[in-house]
């Protein structure tokens, strides 16, 4: 009898605990893995009772994908977690595309929205979208790394390979401005708007440049390595420098999506050895630090990868799906904490909560935020940007496993700090540095030297002229 009597007790407890719901927003099948990272942080949440105690969240997820716009489809999602389904916050998109209308919209509406992937530099903008946070880096912020290891080792002239596609080209940008102010040549800047980038390659060959900086939506990327391969701008002469590279195995991503018709997976996956890519740093990079270990859910970050892979195909990195699951975790925190600080009782709370009337102080309590994630450190910059680092590592057949340096940021301002010798880094490319130009020397462009040796043979043969018979 007591058995049933403390059973009624237990139902009826949970079923006073109100709800909170939360919106998101993706587009599947492409990002069901991010769900799937996405549910297991709500179950964890509500099975911790030490996070928003009397309270279930609750994910509503909606899908971008369908007949009509996804831009569209993703802004009337905004409109019914407002209008029809109120939500106390919204999780996602995670394409830039995406982010950029529905953070305007959500922002319009008072309404938090936090993005585990989106990079745009637009979204930093407090004046347009003064409630948007997100767990992926800046975009922007890889122009440092990038800069700094170029003047790490010396080169003088560079090529730069951009889509014309946002946020691609902003960084293709960045990275040519402040390596002008470093005192680095751009030989040129090329661009191309569709899967055929011949010309911009041919653009770029025509410069004899050989340390060449690309930035572009990773799909694009195996047409480029392509062409790269028919052109032979590749191998140990040549430097590629890919960012932001959301994924680890070439091979894998190689077979996603459209593929060249005139190059095999062979010939584009080993045209990337020994290029260089660049991500965010995750928990799974700094696994070896033992602080790290004690992450808020108490989950292992590599066993939570390994249990979404095991059932959900990822064709992305690792840290992709670590944010996802941080990103719920942040939103819970933030609630977690705002809550007490809301006027009145349970049900005036939520009225408030879903009215938008919370909405400054779950953003001031965003911006204090910090704690051990999955995806490691996270922390959020008052432009909404997280912080952390930046790693830079390199393509070993056909997998970035090795960890060439880490771009560390610290006060706003990130130092360079080298986890491989140079011999190290550059054995992939047959022990010695690539250079940045044909000739070695790392001056002037060849056309500027071509010149130099035409004038002093025309001189040569003028003075011969004149004193021969």
């Amino acid at each position: 009898m007591m058995v049933f009597i403390w059973l009624i007790v237990l139902l009826c407890a949970v079923h006073a605990q109100q709800e909170i719901r939360i919106g998101g927003i993706l587009t599947l099948p492409t990002f069901d893995a991010l769900v799937k990272a996405a549910e297991m942080a709500v179950s964890d949440i509500n099975n911790d009772q030490s996070v928003l105690p009397g309270y279930n969240l609750v994910l509503d997820m909606r899908n971008t994908s369908g007949s009509g716009s996804p831009v569209e489809t993703a802004l009337s999602h905004v409109d019914y977690f407002v209008n029809t389904a109120p939500v106390a916050m919204l999780f996602g998109p995670a394409y830039s595309s995406l982010t950029l209308p529905t953070a305007a919209r959500s922002s319009n509406y008072s309404l938090i929205q936090l993005s585990p992937l989106s990079a745009d530099p637009a979204l930093a903008n407090k004046t347009i979208y003064p409630y948007f946070f997100r767990l992926m880096a800046n975009v922007m912020e890889f122009s440092p790394a990038v800069v700094g290891f170029i003047q790490h080792f010396g080169w003088k002239n560079v090529a730069i390979i951009k889509e014309s596609r946002t946020p691609y080209d902003a960084l293709a940008d960045a990275v040519n401005a402040d390596l002008k102010k470093a005192g680095v040549n751009v030989g040129t800047v090329a661009t191309y708007s569709d899967s055929d980038p011949a010309a911009a390659l041919s653009e770029i060959l025509a410069t004899e440049i050989k340390v060449i900086f690309v930035s572009t939506f990773q799909s694009k990327y195996k047409f480029i390595m392509c062409e790269a391969f028919k052109k032979g701008m590749y191998g140990s002469k040549y430097l590629w420098i890919k960012a932001p590279s959301p994924v680890l195995n070439m091979w894998e991503f190689y077979g996603r999506g459209d593929v060249p018709s005139d190059c095999t997976a062979q010939e584009v996956v080993s045209s990337m050895e020994g290029d260089v890519h660049l991500w965010v740093q995750d928990l799974l990079d700094l696994d070896a630090e033992p602080e790290l270990k004690d992450t808020v859910s108490g989950r292992d970050a590599k066993a939570f990868v390994d249990d979404i892979r095991s059932s959900t195909p990822f064709g992305f990195r690792d840290a992709i799906l670590t944010q996802s699951y941080d990103a719920i975790w942040s939103i819970a925190l933030a609630l977690n904490n705002s809550l007490p600080a809301l006027p009145g009782n349970p049900g005036t709370k939520m009225e408030r909560l879903y009215g938008r009337g919370a909405s400054e102080i779950i953003s001031s309590e965003m911006k204090k935020m910090k704690f051990t994630g999955l995806s490691g450190h996270v922390a959020f910059k008052a432009s909404g940007d997280r912080e952390g680092d930046i790693v830079i590592q390199q393509v070993i057949n056909g997998t970035i496993e090795s960890h060439i340096a880490v771009s560390h940021e610290e006060n706003g301002e990130r130092t360079l700090i080298f986890e491989m010798s140079d011999k190290e880094i550059w054995q992939s490319k047959g022990g010695v540095k690539p250079v940045d130009l044909v000739t070695g020397s790392g001056g002037a462009l060849l056309p500027t030297r071509l010149c130099v040796v035409a004038l002093a043979t025309s001189s040569l043969l003028t003075v011969m002229a004149a004193v021969l018979p």
